[in-house]
């Protein structure tokens, strides 16, 4: 049996997520400007299509590999204070 570590505090979980979020975000659109009239299509839509696109791909593909490799930076005690 493994011992349950403590969950990192929230301020790293956000930096992981945001970091996660901005590299999909910028590259999935830069890509799908490529699309021709992508650009044209109303925002709703535009949002909405990118957040279908983007979504799985954070949770199955991005946050994984960004917690990986920030694992030791997440759960790293905290320094003590002077």
């Amino acid at each position: 049996m493994q011992p349950v570590l403590a969950a990192p505090p929230a301020w790293k979980q956000a930096v992981a997520i945001w970091l996660g979020f901005f590299l999909v975000n910028l590259v999935g659109t830069w890509l799908l400007l490529m699309v021709p009239t992508f650009a044209d299509w109303p925002l709703a839509l535009r949002v909405c299509v990118s957040t279908l696109i983007f979504t799985p791909i954070m949770v199955f593909w991005a946050l994984p590999w960004v917690t990986k490799t920030l694992r030791p930076w997440l759960l790293r005690a905290p320094r003590p204070r002077r």
